[in-house]
């Protein structure tokens, strides 16, 4: 007898878990690769909103306003208010969607006395 024929094939359930191991790693670093790109987005979008924000209290700190809104999308009823609280002497920015809270940044008002620093 042929020892070929009694003996049963392997090399299919090998070749498959191969296949299946390749893939599960194609997998992982695909998902990687996306949640990177999605922080990486989310990171940039935030730093705009932020840079947004303060050039929004500088804007209403130039004007000397007590508060201000700024429009963002009237669409979508997303502004900007700033106020300014007088104890503290700190304008309060915030980004709202309808009466939804986005994100808020407290600065400093700027005193007019102080001198804008020279970039040379």
């Amino acid at each position: 007898m042929n020892k070929q024929a009694t003996q049963p094939r392997r090399d299919g359930a090998a070749f498959f878990m191969l296949v299946l191991a390749i893939l599960i790693v194609i997998m992982s670093a695909t998902s990687l690769l996306i949640r990177g790109e999605w922080l990486a987005r989310r990171s940039q979008r935030d730093q705009s909103q932020t840079q947004t924000l303060i050039s929004a209290i500088e804007v209403a700190s130039d004007a000397s306003a007590d508060s201000m809104t700024l429009p963002i999308d009237p669409e979508s009823n997303e502004r900007i208010e700033i106020e300014l609280d007088q104890e503290t002497d700190r304008y309060t920015a915030r980004w709202l969607r309808k009466d939804e809270t986005l994100d808020t940044l407290t600065r400093n008002a700027k005193n007019q006395n102080e001198e804008e620093p020279n970039d040379e």
